[in-house]
């Protein structure tokens, strides 16, 4: 995890019973999210973990319809690649971990990034990942555009 968050203090909570102090590598965030005229809350809690050994990022994301209650969402790809290298190093790997049936994951949607402290992973060839030689028939990603790339903004 990066030794810094200096890059995403800003969007810190800082009071209440999420609130964490500057500088701190555990805390809360809520950050504000624009796609084309789509806008949501990408709300994060990290945790170093100096007590558990294990560092975690649950991003949970909220779609806002003028006024109405947000609605929770599923994050999508972009904007968890896009976190994990918010708290993360590139050369860092994480790992989603799915569980057995757990009730609270069908009411609000939500991605856990973990990383242990204690060993490495084993890791997939990259080739198994990203191959380097794509079959013709494979249809490449759309890139996403500047206006839907994430960036830490307070809400």
């Amino acid at each position: 995890m990066k030794t810094s968050f200096s890059h995403i203090e800003k969007a810190r909570i800082t009071d209440g019973p999420l609130a964490s102090q500057e500088g701190e590598r555990t805390g809360a965030f809520v950050m504000g999210k624009r796609t084309g005229d789509q806008e949501s809350m990408v709300h994060m809690l990290a945790d170093s973990g100096s007590m558990s050994g294990w560092e975690r990022v649950i991003i949970t994301e909220y779609a806002r319809d003028g006024e109405n209650p947000p609605v929770p969402v599923m994050p999508h790809l972009r904007l968890i690649t896009d976190i994990k290298e918010m708290f993360w190093d590139s050369h860092e790997s994480v790992v989603m971990y799915f569980h057995e049936d757990v009730p609270s994951a069908k009411e609000t949607p939500a991605v856990y990034l973990w990383k242990s402290k204690r060993q490495n992973y084993i890791l997939p060839q990259i080739n198994l990942i990203t191959p380097q030689n794509k079959p013709d028939n494979v249809i490449p990603l759309p890139q996403p555009s500047e206006d839907e790339k994430t960036t830490p903004e307070a809400v």
